[in-house]
């Protein structure tokens, strides 16, 4: 279904959706390492949270459509 779904992307796209779900796995690491005390636990939750709102925007902004002109 992946392979489906990725195939169907262009290549600008298909970067952008990898760095979203990277950035859902830094909030889940972040998450779990703050929880157990360890002190950069905030700056992955921090990270994690920036690159979801880069993704999401270069998503839905034309540069990942047509490219930069």
């Amino acid at each position: 279904m992946f392979k489906l779904f990725f195939k169907n992307l262009n290549q600008r796209k298909r970067l952008l959706v990898q760095l979203l779900i990277l950035s859902f796995w830094a909030g889940i690491l972040g998450a779990f390492f703050k929880i157990n005390g360890n002190p950069n636990g905030e700056i992955l939750l921090i990270a994690g949270m920036v690159t979801q709102i880069i993704s999401v925007i270069g998503l839905v902004s034309k540069w990942s459509i047509e490219g930069p002109k």
